[in-house]
């Protein structure tokens, strides 16, 4: 499997040029809601020209705020005007796990997956989801499971793959207590990859390529 990790501002300055013999990826967050204005994802593009640079792989996750379906495809609008003109190797991820939004429901939870995620692929882009396993298991249509990328959140160091959820998994986010050289936080999100993103964005001519 692939090696990568996940970041967002939070996780201050990273030095890439360290980082590249550490992992194969580097998945970033974009931003948040449904307005650029107010998403205080200030480290996203220097994170992907850098990541770039070093020639690492890139995915990026927009985190979700939406309540509604209709509030999620103007989040995703919102993502593609972020990353209008930038090319990924690894999919674009909607994060879904405050609590007031799983907590409506299995039926809002998938419409709200499914009017991001739709709008993303129908604009040329390779889409996914991220989510806990015990939430990937019972408020996620077995439709957008089976259509969509999946990235699980699992955090075991002691297994060799997610446990507390069977299904089709494609990321698996291990630890959230990781450690990267390179990386200015104590504490930094672990990711393993089963695919190989990168052949599959290429040949499908998706994601800006």
């Amino acid at each position: 499997m692939l090696k990568g990790i996940d970041i967002s501002y939070h996780n201050g300055e990273i030095d890439f040029s360290k980082v590249k013999s550490q992992v194969d990826f580097v998945i970033m967050r974009a931003g948040y809601g449904t307005e650029l204005a107010k998403s205080k994802e200030v480290k996203f593009d220097i994170y992907y020209e850098e990541a770039k640079k070093n020639n690492i792989q890139v995915g990026t996750y927009w985190y979700c705020y939406a309540t509604t379906p209709e509030e999620a495809l103007q989040e995703a609008r919102t993502l593609l005007n972020k990353v209008k003109g930038k090319k990924f190797e690894y999919p674009v991820f909607y994060d879904i796990e405050e609590k007031n939004i799983l907590n409506t429901g299995k039926e809002n939870v998938s419409n709200i997956m499914r009017a991001f995620l739709e709008e993303v692929e129908k604009n040329g882009y390779l889409v996914g989801i991220y989510c806990s396993a015990n939430y990937l298991r019972n408020l996620v249509d077995d439709e957008i499971k089976n259509k969509y990328e999946i990235w699980v959140a699992e955090w075991n160091r002691n297994i060799d793959k997610p446990t507390k959820y069977q299904g089709k998994w494609d990321i698996w986010q291990y630890t959230s207590d990781g450690h990267i050289d390179g990386v200015q936080s104590q504490r930094v999100d672990l990711d393993f990859s089963n695919k190989n993103y990168e052949e599959i964005v290429k040949a499908k001519g998706k994601n800006g390529y």
